[in-house]
Parts: structure tokens; C-alpha cells; sequence
């Protein structure tokens, strides 16, 4: 009932479902009315309202409970980022595990393309939409996201009181080409021609984008290749690249498309016997 305090652990698929519904309303709610909302600010305004309705869902009783415990402020806020980010990859229509993977959908979705058609974001920013993503300290994620060449260290923010505030850029392609996707492999620092270099599921879609645009053949012995040296990531960029297909005008929703009809998997694509079903094996 509402009076009592939220069990976290009993509830938290049910959590999951409230969090998604909350993520829609908002989302028909600014639709509605955006005129009155910029449209650069339209994905991080609905992030910040749905943040704040996922709160009040688990405080609408008092401090949940996970356990029998109750949760600090800490373990609340963080606890509404993960509720969120599994809100963002089920209105995907994905089911994302892998931290990079979930980050990277979530970065895609709530900041719009820039200039030269890259997501630029402040690290207070990527930080928030992190906390329930990542298991590290918050102070050390950014700089493993870097690490992995899944962000971009782009500079610091002008105007800002902050001063010493720095933005990131995500490592993404801005168009579809093979010159192109092969450089956005070189700045995650993997070999696509090297599965075993692969440490992301983000490296392991990028490289799959690229061959995606090679004859059918060509990529079908290189999707066994990449399988069969990390069949977790590959399960996982697979995913990744569904989540990816419903982002409108952007060129990896087109490289989604090419990579999953060569697979099969495709929403378009008729289900028999597929590539991915036969890697498996």
C-alpha cells in the first residue's frame, strides 16, 4: 500500500514496469507541448522528469527497503538510474545487461546529435545517467568509458562556474561508410580484423556495422569469427543494435538495420533458421 515503504526486492520487476510507464507518460507530455521545449533539451528534459517520478514512485512510502534494510539517500538516487536506464532499453524493445551497452543506448536516446553530428554531454551530465549503469565509483567511470573508447574527452565547458567541468563526446558513426566506421573502431583502440581485442558489445556492434556494408558472405564469416572469440558481447551487440533501430535520421539505426538483416533478426525479416541461431550451435 502506499503508506508502507517500497520492498525493493520483492517489487522490482514491477518497479521496472512503473519506471516504463512513467518514461512514456512523460515522453506524450512533452510531445504535447513542445513548443515550449528546445528541441537539444527534449531528451534530457524527459530523463530529468522521469528521474524525478521514479523517485517519488520509490519514496511514496517512506525510504524503501531492499532486504529488510532500508536504503540511504544514495542507494535511492542510484537505484532510480538503474530503474530508469531498464525503463529506456524495454521502450527499445531490447534486453541490455552489459553496462557499456545500456550507457550507450541511454546516451543515444537523451542527447541530441550536434554539431558534425556528434553527442556532445557534460560529465555531471553522463555521470547521472551512469549511476545506475555502472558498478564503478562515480568519480572513475567517465575515465573507463574513455579507457574502452566508448567516450571521448572533448573539452571543458564555456561559461560555466564550474570551471574545470569537462564535456565528452560519445564515439559514434556519423555516417555510413566504411572509412568512417573503421575510424570510430580506431578511437575505441580495437583491431576489427582482432576479435580478440574486442572488450565492449559497442566495439563488437561497431565492427559488425562495418562488414555489414561487405557481401553477405563476407560478413557471415565474420560474424563466426567475432562469435566464436566472444559469444557473450556478440549475444549482446545484437541486442544493442535492436535498441538502436528506432532512433529516426540517425545513421546507426541504418547500420542496425543492415547488420540485423544479414543475420536475420531483423523486425522486417521473416523467423526460420538463422545466422545467429546456426553460431550458436
Amino acid at each position: 500500500t502506499s503508506g508502507e515503504p517500497v520492498d525493493v526486492s520483492s517489487r522490482y520487476d514491477e518497479l521496472v514496469e512503473e519506471a516504463t510507464k512513467a518514461l512514456r507518460e512523460v515522453g506524450e507530455v512533452l510531445s504535447k507541448a513542445s513548443v515550449g521545449v528546445a528541441s537539444e533539451l527534449y531528451g534530457v528534459t524527459v530523463y530529468v522528469m522521469a528521474y524525478a517520478k521514479v523517485l517519488s514512485l520509490l519514496t511514496r512510502g517512506g525510504r524503501p527497503v531492499k532486504a529488510g534494510r532500508p536504503l540511504d539517500s544514495g542507494e535511492v538516487a542510484r537505484l532510480a538510474s538503474e530503474l530508469l536506464a531498464r525503463a529506456y532499453t524495454k521502450e527499445a524493445g531490447a534486453s541490455l545487461s552489459h553496462g557499456d551497452s545500456v550507457f550507450y543506448c541511454l546516451v543515444k536516446r537523451v542527447f541530441p546529435r550536434g554539431g558534425e553530428g556528434r553527442r556532445v554531454a557534460s560529465s555531471s551530465d553522463l555521470i547521472l545517467l551512469s549511476y545506475g549503469v555502472a558498478p564503478t565509483q562515480r568519480e572513475r567511470v567517465l575515465e573507463d568509458y574513455v579507457r574502452r573508447g566508448v567516450l571521448r574527452a572533448y573539452g571543458r565547458e564555456e561559461e560555466t562556474e564550474v570551471a574545470s567541468r569537462k564535456t565528452y563526446v560519445l564515439v559514434e558513426p556519423t555516417r555510413v561508410d566504411e572509412v568512417e566506421l573503421s575510424q570510430v573502431l580506431k578511437m575505441h583502440g580495437v583491431e576489427p580484423d582482432n576479435p580478440s581485442t574486442f572488450r565492449s558489445p559497442v566495439h563488437v556492434l561497431h565492427a559488425l556495422m562495418l562488414y555489414s556494408l561487405k557481401p553477405r558472405e563476407v560478413f557471415a564469416k565474420y560474424y563466426e569469427r567475432v562469435y566464436l572469440a566472444n559469444p557473450s558481447l556478440v549475444a549482446e551487440a545484437i541486442e544493442l543494435a535492436k535498441a538502436l533501430l528506432t532512433l529516426e535520421g540517425d545513421p546507426e539505426a541504418e547500420l542496425a538495420v543492415r547488420v540485423l538483416d544479414y543475420l536475420g533478426t531483423s523486425p522486417r525479416v521473416r523467423r526460420g533458421v538463422t545466422l545467429h541461431d546456426f553460431a550458436k550451435r
